[in-house]
């Protein structure tokens, strides 16, 4: 996925600065419910016991030059 706001010197970091911003207001409940997770631009965002934010990226792979995302498994 692009993002046409994304130009210029900084826009490999809009995406962190979006789920930045989504996630602020949800700390709350991402420390209540330490297992529950937040889909963002950058990937799947959750908190740790050391209340450190954590990413995931989902698995993908390369077929024919394009990148296919392969499906999710479990923890």
């Amino acid at each position: 996925m692009t993002w046409p706001q994304a130009a210029g010197s900084l826009g490999r970091l809009y995406a962190m600065g979006i789920d930045a911003y989504r996630l602020a207001p949800r700390l709350a409940q991402l420390k209540a419910m330490p297992d529950s997770r937040i889909d963002g631009l950058s990937g799947s965002l959750s908190i740790n016991p050391g209340r450190r934010i954590e990413r995931q990226l989902p698995w993908a792979e390369f077929v024919d030059g394009k990148i296919q995302r392969l499906p999710d498994t479990a923890p």
